[in-house]
């Protein structure tokens, strides 16, 4: 860890204890906890920014000399669910009636 031999993170841990006390030390170990945690959050929040920044610019995209072929082979299907939507409308204004 770091390049710190147990004996050497033994003689910090003394330091620290005589620093700040008995009291103080068990705060700051929950502080620095703390600190970890909403360091670690922060960093897989960023990291998943990145990685659907990444996907996103994976895309294709069309560019307006593309021929047609390719032009009509990346258009968008349009969305079943506008679709969905309507027939459930539509059975329920046969119930009604």
């Amino acid at each position: 860890m770091f390049g710190i031999s147990g004996f050497e993170l033994f003689i910090i841990a003394g330091f620290a204890l005589i620093i700040f006390g008995p009291d103080k030390l068990p705060q700051m170990a929950r502080t620095a906890g703390k600190f970890m945690r909403e360091l670690k959050r922060a960093q897989e929040s960023m990291e998943a920014m990145m990685r659907a920044e990444m996907y996103a610019s994976d895309k294709p995209k069309v560019t307006p000399d593309a021929d047609k072929a390719s032009v009509t082979a990346q258009t968008v299907v349009p969305d079943l669910a506008e679709d969905e939507d309507e027939e459930e409308e539509e059975e329920e204004e046969e119930e009604e009636e």
